[in-house]
């Protein structure tokens, strides 16, 4: 689980800009904000939000918003100590376990599982959140994935990129089998 090279910083520093140029232009503050849990992740939301964001608005540490997981190690995740220690204004979501339970040296994640990860996260955020601007600091696959479960065109998002989107729940009728 890597910090982000001087490049993610170079990055992370345009998309600060980006957003406070935006803002005199009328885009609206997220009201809600989510963060992968890997370190690179949260350093990008730090720099990118710094200074933009109210102190009172945190940022929850999300467990299912992280990259697709598995093999690689860059993908494991840090202990919940070490991102609590290290990023003490970041809040954690509930159940936020100690060590990384996701990853695995000998299996990557599919497309289908990265898939049910995102609806879980849209579930929750539709669950129980009531604000209009969320902001999500992620990574490519898990944004793939977002694109591809929304029914959004594929988008291909440079690192440290923005991409504005607008997400309308429906509810749908539960189906109960009779067998």
């Amino acid at each position: 689980d890597p910090g982000l090279t001087q490049k993610g910083i170079s990055q992370a520093c345009a998309v600060h800009t980006l957003w406070k140029t935006e803002l005199q232009h009328g885009l609206p503050l997220p009201d809600r904000l989510y963060c992968s849990p890997l370190t690179r992740a949260i350093q990008t939301n730090r720099l990118t939000f710094d200074g933009i964001i109210p102190d009172e608005r945190r940022t929850t540490i999300v467990e299912n918003t992280r990259e697709c997981v598995g093999i690689h190690t860059c993908d494991k995740r840090r202990t919940r100590t070490y991102i609590v220690r290290t990023f003490p204004e970041y809040l954690v979501e509930d159940g936020f376990t100690e060590d990384d339970q996701l990853w695995k040296p000998d299996v990557r994640e599919t497309w289908s599982d990265l898939d049910l990860r995102v609806n879980t996260v849209l579930d929750m955020i539709f669950r129980n959140d009531e604000e209009q601007f969320i902001s999500i600091t992620t990574h490519a696959g898990f944004i793939r994935a977002f694109l591809r479960v929304t029914g959004h065109a594929p988008w291909r998002l440079p690192p440290g990129g923005v991409l504005p989107m607008v997400v309308k729940a429906s509810e749908v009728a539960q189906y109960v089998s009779l067998n």
